[in-house]
């Protein structure tokens, strides 16, 4: 092969070069770039499309024109031309944010002044982070009506003067509660003094400002509770810290040390015993005649699940205590057998060996505190319409034995004076109908668990609805209200739900958790 010239191989190496950028005329050296400072933002972090001032400085130069550029699919666009000064350089471009993060530069193209070549110059690059735009509100979780409430919104980032609103929604869409403005933190205040009960919703919203849009702060509820308030039911005792349905229970629930205060209701369920064969006197000293069956504080229809009846009375040694299912029914025992059982440890070993109260003595514990104003729910439980008569009667009996000088009657003697201290609660229609039937100033309220006993009835005298919380909306409490009957809703144990029952106009709330709902509801919590 024959050998090439020097100067051909020199001339291919120069010809890439040539198309890399190189002004036509000027030496490889001519065409450097001269690396510069990244521009800057001064000022607060910017919110979405709120305008900045991006600046900085070129060094010594000639006036000439500069470019702003932005980072975006995938190479750099000039978004904005400003003219930078001879001696330093400086330069500003005002520009819109236009997202959470971007990324700028600006350059300073080559430039022939005087017979002198001026080199590019290039800053770094710049990232712009926007400030993400927050509004909220604070405020207490509930408010009596027409009592003022202090209202707090707060915004970041802080614009002062920023117009700013307090929003609120009853269900029928958001509404201006009041227009305010951003002070220099950021905040804004206002008192609201709301005119009705009920469950809303408020918000806080910041207004449109120097092209950012307006924002507005999730929604916090608002419970307006009426001026009178929902009454608490202790559901068999304060049964939520206590062994249900014990003394223990009834009184925790009558305790007013402070800052608590007494259930409105204690709530019992009451059931007979198999009839004592002898007299006897039992463990606790209570004495039982012969023949005769005694009402006991329980609940379920047999003992297995508050006490420990398997093992004090195994069914191997004592089958005639249960039925043909295997179940220690609370009628095959008699009152002594009953108050041998530990209804206490099934909670908590702390109340290891309570006992199963008698009607008397729960009734004795009410008449005897000092919590005057608080009623007596009594359910007479898996008990026939015979039964739930003879109940109304030992009560009846009770305030005969009691009777003197400042007691306080449970059954009013006057059929037409309906103040009953104590008042009967029940699934069974049947045990209304003789209620109603037998003992006309009995007062009875109903309970209903299915959609089609919400409505009360009208071929029945009865004072109340007991709704399973489910059924608690606010078409049904409209609907018993309608025809003059209070609103008792069961089992509720959620703080919010009683907030929440208590601005819907619930006349009466059944809780485990007698002490915190009386104490959150009078506004002790």
């Amino acid at each position: 092969m024959p050998r090439r010239p020097l100067a051909a191989l020199f001339t291919l190496a120069l010809v890439p070069l040539a198309g890399a950028g190189l002004v036509a005329g000027a030496s490889p050296a001519s065409a450097k770039i001269v690396h510069v400072r990244a521009p800057h933002v001064s000022g607060a972090l910017p919110i979405g499309n709120e305008p900045v001032t991006i600046s900085g400085n070129l060094g010594r130069s000639v006036v000439r024109t500069v470019r702003l550029q932005r980072l975006y699919g995938g190479g750099w666009h000039t978004v904005s031309r400003a003219t930078a000064g001879a001696r330093h350089g400086h330069y500003h471009f005002r520009v819109a944010t236009p997202g959470p993060s971007s990324r700028w530069r600006v350059t300073a193209p080559p430039v022939n002044r005087d017979g002198k070549r001026y080199q590019r110059r290039l800053t770094g690059s710049m990232r712009l982070n926007t400030a993400v735009q927050t509004a909220s509100v604070s405020a207490a979780r509930s408010v009596r009506i027409a009592t003022p409430l202090a209202v707090s919104l707060a915004f970041a980032p802080a614009r002062p003067g920023r117009g700013a609103a307090l929003e609120i929604n009853d269900g029928s869409g958001w509404r201006s509660l009041a227009g305010l403005a951003q002070d220099g933190a950021g905040h804004a205040a206002f008192s609201y003094t709301p005119p009705a009960s009920g469950v809303v919703q408020l918000r806080a919203v910041a207004a449109a400002y120097h092209g950012a849009a307006a924002v507005a702060g999730p929604p916090t509820t608002l419970y307006i509770l009426p001026a009178k308030r929902m009454k608490v039911a202790a559901h068999r005792g304060y049964s939520g810290y206590y062994p249900e349905n014990t003394l223990a229970a009834y009184t925790g629930a009558l305790d007013q040390s402070a800052p608590s205060a007494p259930a409105d209701w204690l709530e019992t369920d009451f059931q007979k015993t198999a009839p004592t064969p002898v007299d006897q006197t039992c463990d606790d000293g209570t004495a039982t005649v012969a023949g005769k069956s005694y009402w006991v504080a329980l609940h379920d229809a047999d003992l297995a699940r508050t006490t420990n009846v398997e093992s004090a009375f195994p069914r191997a040694t004592n089958p005639t205590k249960y039925d043909a299912q295997g179940r220690p029914l609370v009628g095959l025992f008699t009152l002594c057998e009953i108050k041998k059982l530990d209804a206490g440890s099934w909670k908590s070993s702390k109340w290891a060996g309570t006992r199963v109260p008698t009607l008397e003595q729960t009734l004795d514990l009410l008449v005897g505190s000092s919590a005057t104003d608080t009623q007596l729910l009594v359910e007479p439980k898996h008990a026939t319409p015979t039964e739930a008569i003879e109940l109304y009667d030992a009560i009846k009996a009770y305030d005969t034995a009691h009777a003197g000088p400042g007691y306080q009657e449970l059954l009013p003697a006057d059929p037409a004076v309906h103040t009953d201290r104590a008042v009967f609660n029940t699934f069974n229609d049947a045990v209304v109908a003789a209620l109603n039937a037998q003992r006309p100033g009995a007062e009875v309220a109903m309970v209903a668990d299915e959609p089609g006993e919400v409505a009360p009835r009208t071929d029945r005298t009865t004072m109340g609805i007991f709704l399973r919380d489910d059924l608690a909306t606010q078409a049904n409490i409209n609907l018993v209200h309608a025809a003059h009957q209070q609103v008792f809703v069961w089992t509720v144990n959620d703080r919010d739900r009683w907030l929440e029952l208590d601005a819907r106009g619930v006349d009466n709330l059944v809780t485990d958790a007698s002490k915190p709902a009386r104490e959150q509801l009078t506004g002790t919590e």
